[in-house]
């Protein structure tokens, strides 16, 4: 079930109360009894999500915990998953509820994009990957490619970009949310969002090469490595923390760069 609530700020007499001791006594047992392979990322999450309820950010609060509901499907221990499901859903009603998130709706960013399952050692079509990086999901500033909140890695092979996505679901990380695709289509995708883009998407890309010139690179750079046969690791990353993680995951398939795209900022990783 998918909660909204009011992204404004909220009064600090209004702010909704989640039980901040339970959630605390909750990463505390993660920590002590699951292996940290096991609950790195739903202990990521958790921990993300309780900085911005103090901070007073509900927004970023529930999106975190939706995060953390995910994660925590994949935990073996039967009880325990119930126990992390049971009370993250009763934090997001918490937050859901008038005066901590008012009648406005905010989509989760997942609801913005087109869900589909690519089977392992296939790569995402061009076709495919412009159904994900949908106008709605941010994905191009200025008339360039700019996937907000998503780290995409360079590698040598499509092997290599298989093999990065089996290692990224395996981890954790929802299979609708990391994609690998070989350099041709990726260049196909990166054209045709040029070519749709017409008239006003040229003067906007020269409008960033003038202000925005690290993004208009790293698409020029993407061409290039397309054309030459290497190919993409696209995975959606939420936090630089996370990026952090998913570039440990790949260091030893020696990415060609990791480019992570922060809403203000473009990260380099290799």
């Amino acid at each position: 079930m998918m909660h909204t609530i009011d992204v404004s700020q909220p009064h600090p007499q209004t702010f909704p109360k989640i039980d901040s001791a339970q959630l605390d006594a909750l990463i505390n047992k993660l920590k002590d009894s699951v292996p940290k392979e096991e609950r790195a990322l739903l202990v990521e999450h958790l921990e993300t999500a309780h900085a911005y309820f103090h901070g007073a950010m509900p927004a970023e609060c529930a999106f975190n915990l939706e995060l953390a509901r995910r994660a925590a499907d994949v935990l073996p221990d039967k009880n325990l998953r119930q126990e992390c499901v049971a009370l993250i859903d009763g934090m997001l009603e918490s937050l859901a509820r008038p005066g901590g998130g008012g009648t406005r709706s905010h989509a989760h960013p997942d609801q913005l994009r087109n869900h589909f399952e690519l089977a392992p050692g296939r790569s995402a079509t061009a076709a495919e990957l412009a159904a994900y990086f949908t106008e709605d999901r941010n994905s191009h500033r200025f008339g360039t490619f700019y996937p907000t909140r998503h780290l995409v890695a360079v590698v040598e092979s499509f092997e290599l970009a298989s093999m990065a996505r089996g290692r990224l679901t395996n981890a954790g990380f929802p299979s609708d949310q990391v994609l690998a695709a070989t350099g041709e289509e990726f260049a196909k995708f990166l054209e045709g969002q040029r070519a749709k883009c017409g008239v006003t998407g040229a003067v906007m890309s020269h409008i960033s090469r003038i202000f925005d010139g690290n993004a208009h690179y790293v698409e020029d750079r993407y061409l290039e490595w397309s054309h030459v046969g290497d190919s993409f690791l696209i995975a959606f990353c939420p936090s630089e923390a996370v990026a952090w993680r998913i570039s440990a995951i790949l260091a030893d398939l020696n990415p060609l760069a990791e480019y992570w795209f922060n809403t203000r900022f473009i990260h380099s990783f290799a």
